[in-house]
């Protein structure tokens, strides 16, 4: 445990002599006969005991306590303690006391919120029994610490309370004392927690927790777990909590709703091709934009977009796009990352893939979609680099085959499902007999529209993704991005071979 200050030390025990520059046998012979015992003090007797005393020397400021009490009275129990560190470390009792006069018996103050070992525990601090060790020893006695140095404004001893809870406290005991007593590391800290553990709340924690917080961790585990084969990143929970959790919210109801939404589609850091395809394979609800991008960009934001496309983390690169940075965006993306220089194409396919599932699950996005395409197409039109160096590999045809022949797995899927005579009349049959044909047409399929188990479930997720999937579509056949339908039989023959 920490060691209390010294200083302290002082404050519990009144001093009896004093030094003077009259010498210490002068001192010490008055000292034994002005003596002051703490009592109920007049102004006249008050006045009279420090002129005596000065009759000693000078004050040493720091080290001169007045004798005047403080008497409390807690659930029956009365305490006389000094009036000295309350109003040195309390701004608060320094001017309670400074402009009231109290009497031992007459006003003593009535705590009818306090409890006797709560007291007890708090003064303990101001008046420890050991220079070596802290009384308080329990998360109880520490919780109580923090409460009224809080309310009574003793900043050192709640910064005290706060250090020696940081080792006691579970996250559920900081969540709750955090918003009791403003502690706002400790509530970020605990969300984090509360979120990243492998288990849900227990009955215990249900019972303790306000329900805005309930509701609030248990959204927040539904969008960060959802699908996830291992725990989410601590990183990630982090940005979750901040942005969402801790962020500004407004007051209306729909609010929490439309935060979850906000962000639906992300996917687990990968390294390799083939997991950065994999990655995307299920519709992770995504964290708050982990970076930004300023028209211009900074130096640190230019190098934490970098971070992104280095992991293939292309959901997080697209949560990085605004209509009002679009440019700077393709800019970056082009000079910064692989996916337009990988000759396998397994990236560019990984990206297109989350592009196109951004708008399946958030349908604001697809016409900043179609713009970003429309934009990067161009770039790629336009690129007339032709030396060994050239950066882009890629070319225009390149891209609009990949989107291409994502566009042609969906259509093969909902050309099953929408059929009017079914092969199954049961959902769970139905897509599963759709996902199943020759070639890697599920993993395409989970990887725009969602994992199959989770859709078989959620037969409205299925229907409203695929509407938007559908919309997506259309706007870019509109821009000439996507090849003219006589082209998709001959794309999907050609991947069926090649499985």
């Amino acid at each position: 445990m920490s060691s209390p200050a010294t200083s302290r030390s002082t404050i519990g025990s009144p001093s009896t002599t004093g030094t003077a520059d009259k010498g210490n046998e002068n001192a010490t012979n008055i000292g034994s006969s002005c003596r002051v015992p703490l009592g109920d003090y007049g102004r006249d007797a008050a006045e009279a005991d420090a002129a005596r005393l000065a009759t000693l020397g000078p004050r040493r400021e720091r080290f001169f306590f007045s004798a005047d009490p403080l008497v409390f009275v807690v659930q029956g129990y009365v305490y006389r303690v000094h009036s000295a560190p309350f109003s040195a470390h309390s701004p608060q009792w320094a001017e309670r006391l400074a402009t009231k006069e109290r009497t031992l018996i007459n006003d003593p103050i009535i705590l009818n919120d306090i409890s006797v070992q709560e007291m007890d525990a708090f003064l303990s601090i101001l008046y420890p029994s050991s220079l070596t060790a802290w009384d308080a020893e329990t998360y109880d006695e520490w919780a109580a610490i923090l409460r009224l140095a809080t309310e009574w404004q003793f900043e050192d001893v709640r910064r005290l309370a706060i250090i020696q809870l940081e080792c006691i406290a579970s996250p559920v005991q900081k969540l709750i004392l955090g918003r009791k007593n403003d502690v706002q590391s400790w509530i970020h800290q605990a969300m984090v927690a509360l979120c990243l553990q492998s288990h849900p709340l227990t009955l215990k924690e249900l019972r303790t927790l306000p329900l805005e917080d309930i509701g609030l961790i248990m959204s927040a585990r539904e969008a960060l777990w959802f699908k996830r084969l291992g725990p989410p990143s601590e990183e990630l929970v982090s940005s979750y909590v901040s942005g969402y959790i801790q962020g500004p919210l407004d007051d209306d109801e729909d609010t929490a709703e439309s935060t979850d939404s906000e962000y639906l589609d992300s996917g687990s850091e990968s390294e390799s091709d083939d997991a950065a395809s994999d990655s995307l394979s299920s519709p992770y609800p995504a964290p708050p934009p982990t970076c930004q991008l300023s028209v211009p960009p900074t130096t640190e934001e230019l190098k934490a977009f970098a971070k992104l496309l280095e992991r293939c983390d292309y959901p997080g690169v697209l949560s990085v796009l605004t209509t009002s940075n679009i440019s700077a965006f393709c800019d970056a993306f082009m000079s910064l990352g692989s996916v337009m220089s990988d000759k396998k194409g397994t990236r560019l396919a990984a990206f297109t893939g989350a592009l196109l599932h951004r708008g399946a699950c958030q349908p604001d996005f697809i016409a900043l979609g179609v713009g970003l395409v429309s934009m990067l197409a161009g770039i790629l039109r336009d690129n007339t680099l032709s030396t060994p160096q050239e950066r882009f590999c890629v070319k225009e045809h390149a891209l609009k085959s990949a989107i291409s022949m994502h566009a042609a797995n969906l259509r093969r899927v909902w050309e099953v499902m929408d059929a009017e005579c079914p092969v199954y009349d049961d959902f769970e049959l139905r897509l599963l007999h759709a996902t199943s044909a020759k070639g890697p047409l599920r993993f395409s399929f989970e990887h725009l529209v969602g994992d199959c188990k989770y859709l078989i479930c959620h037969q409205e997720a299925y229907k409203e993704r695929s509407d938007n999937l559908r919309t997506f579509i259309a706007a870019l056949s509109e821009v000439d991005i996507l090849m003219k339908d006589d082209v998709w039989a001959s794309l999907i023959a050609e991947t069926d071979a090649d499985f």
